[in-house]
C-alpha cells in the first residue's frame, strides 16, 4: 500500500469504561479536524469487523499510524491491556526512526505520572485560566465538558492546536522520508472562542 505523505492517522487509546467522554472528545477532534480542513483521520477498536481477530487488528493498526492518542484516566490506567501490551508499544514505536507521534490527553484526572511509560511524556492538561475559567487548576476533558460552552470550546481549540502543531512535524517527517515536499512548513491558526 503506498502512503500518501500529505494524509495522517491517528490511533485512540482508551477504555470503555470510559466510552461516553471518549465519544464525545472523539467527535469534538472530527469536527475541528473538518472544520480546520486537516487530512487527520483517527482509527479506534471500534472499527474491528465482526469476527476478526481483535488484537491482531489493535496492533496493525498501531504499526500504521501516524499518532497516538492516550485518553487517560484511572480507568485507562487500570486496564492491563493497556499498561502490558499498548504502552510499551507506543514507547517502542515512538523510539523508532519513523515519523510518529505519541499525544497523551487527560480525560479524567489521575496520577498518569506514576506510571513508567507515561512519566516522560508531555500530557495536554491546560489550566482553567488558559479557558477562560478563574480558577488556574489543571483541567482535564471530562472538567471541561462539565462546564459547557464556551470552556469545552476553547478546550477543544487548545488541544487541537496542541495536536496540529505536533503533527506538522510529523507531516514534514513523512515528507522527507517520502521524497515529497507536500507537508505545510507552519499549521493553521485557530481563532479562540473567549
Amino acid at each position: 500500500m503506498e502512503k500518501d505523505s500529505t494524509k495522517l492517522t491517528g490511533f485512540i487509546s482508551y477504555t470503555r469504561k470510559d466510552q461516553e467522554h471518549v465519544d464525545a472528545l472523539r467527535e469534538m477532534l472530527e469536527n475541528q479536524f473538518t472544520i480546520d480542513g486537516e487530512k487527520y483521520e483517527l482509527w479506534s477498536d471500534l472499527e474491528i469487523g465482526l469476527g476478526t481477530k481483535w488484537r491482531d487488528e489493535i496492533f496493525q493498526n498501531l504499526k500504521e499510524t501516524d499518532f497516538s492518542l492516550l485518553f487517560l484516566s484511572n480507568n485507562f490506567l487500570a486496564t492491563d491491556f493497556i499498561r502490558k501490551e499498548e504502552l510499551p508499544r507506543f514507547i517502542e514505536r515512538n523510539e523508532e526512526n519513523q515519523p510518529y507521534a505519541i499525544i497523551p490527553v487527560l480525560l479524567k484526572p489521575c496520577q498518569f505520572a506514576r506510571f513508567k511509560y507515561l512519566e516522560d511524556l508531555q500530557v495536554f492538561v491546560p489550566r482553567g485560566s488558559e479557558l477562560g475559567l478563574k480558577d488556574n487548576s489543571p483541567i482535564s476533558f471530562s472538567h471541561a465538558y462539565k462546564e459547557g460552552s464556551p470552556i469545552i470550546d476553547n478546550y477543544i481549540i487548545a488541544l487541537f492546536d496542541k495536536i496540529n502543531n505536533r503533527l506538522v512535524k510529523v507531516l514534514q517527517e513523512k515528507a522527507k522520508l517520502y521524497g515529497e515536499d507536500k507537508a505545510r512548513s507552519s499549521p493553521p491558526k485557530t481563532k479562540w472562542l473567549w
